[in-house]
């Protein structure tokens, strides 16, 4: 999701959930504060809505929560490879998810779901301008944004909060927050385990039941059988 860095406040949610087929969805999130609301004015217009809804995301109506209004565009996934792809297109040109990964084992006695990528915010703001703006001479981005540090009085990089959710099979919930600041980029490994012993226990119950009943089934059989040849052999031996 391309966005421009701009006002007071600004924070930028993403969740990632995995069901226990492979399927999920994922969230982009967006709030802003009145500041930053004020600033950015046109909310499809610089936080690039229409490209999202062109690329199959369902984006909400924006809703104000206390002091702070918020902008939701989640798309359902069928598969893991899907879901991969899909947070790929949150980045817009350049970043922030690199080295995308996502996956589901699934074994006899257990099943594995991993979600692995990394959140590169070290470059800084540039990060996400728009492809076009970097087209022009002057680089009008950075010119806005040292604009708005100007007014605001502190760097444009401390306006902005992050966070990335993770949501896997079995309960699993791990958040990161990622910053400006971090003289590394985050490395965001999320991994869950589900036994299906439980499972195969009352599949092994009910083959069990199965093949208790087809044995009755057989003996009952056998016996009735074997009562009538005797009462046949019974008869021909009176006579």
């Amino acid at each position: 999701m391309a966005l421009v860095l701009v006002g007071c406040r600004m924070q930028v949610d993403t969740t990632v959930v995995v069901e226990e087929d492979g399927s999920g969805r994922v969230t982009q999130t967006v709030g802003l504060d009145p500041a930053a609301l004020a600033r950015i004015g046109d909310l499809d217009r610089q936080v690039a809505l229409d490209d999202l809804r062109a690329a199959g995301w369902t984006v909400d109506a924006p809703v104000q929560e206390g002091d702070t209004t918020w902008v939701r565009a989640h798309r359902a996934v069928a598969d893991t490879t899907e879901l991969a792809a899909v947070v790929s297109q949150l980045n817009g040109p350049g970043g922030p998810f690199l080295d995308i990964a996502a996956g589901q084992r699934d074994g006899f006695l257990e099943r594995a779901t991993e979600f692995n990528a990394t959140y590169d915010l070290t470059k800084g703001p540039g990060l996400f301008s728009d492809p076009d703006l970097d087209a022009v001479a002057g680089n009008p981005f950075g010119t806005l944004l040292a604009e708005i540090a100007a007014e605001e009085g502190r760097p444009v990089t401390e306006m902005v909060d992050f966070s990335a959710t993770v949501e896997l099979p079995g309960g699993f919930t791990q958040s990161w927050t990622p910053a400006f600041a971090d003289p590394a980029p985050t490395a965001i490994a999320a991994k869950s385990t589900e036994s299906k012993v439980p499972q195969r226990l009352v599949q092994f119950g009910v083959a069990l039941v199965l093949l208790g009943t087809v044995l009755f089934g057989w003996w009952a059989w056998a016996t009735r059988r074997r009562r009538s040849r005797r009462v046949i052999a019974g008869r021909g031996h009176r006579r």
